[in-house]
């Protein structure tokens, strides 16, 4: 098993362990960019995390698996913003296909911004 195989091992089973997985979720390996997951709220809200080549060898060298992905992800969850999101992807169309109103949008982004914040990295 490589180092990468490790790591991502270890992110799918943090992400299993919070509940960050129904059904959009993915972890992988991209010669570019890293490692990159995708976390997925109880709604069905997704975040992308990413893990660069010189995280992979921080958490290779200093065995800071922890730190480095809780450093990751507060980092990312704390840019989620839920107007930000609700604007860019709100329409009437949406609303209709997925049979929401705006407010019952609104919450979904609401609860799954909570449940993200309510990870626990110990």
């Amino acid at each position: 098993m490589t180092v990468i195989d490790n790591i991502i091992g270890k992110i799918e089973a943090f992400n299993e362990e919070n509940n960050l997985q129904h059904g959009n979720a993915e972890t992988y390996f991209e010669e570019e960019q890293g490692i990159l997951t995708t976390i997925e709220g109880t709604n069905h809200t997704t975040l992308t995390v990413a893990f660069s080549m010189d995280d992979i060898e921080e958490i290779e060298r200093n065995d800071t698996f922890l730190n480095v992905l809780e450093r990751n992800y507060k980092t990312r969850i704390n840019d989620f913003d839920v107007d930000e999101s609700f604007t860019m992807m709100w329409s009437h169309e949406f609303g209709e296909h997925n049979g929401f109103t705006p407010r019952i949008f609104i919450n979904i982004l609401e609860d799954d911004a909570e449940h993200f914040d309510n990870i626990q990295y110990s």
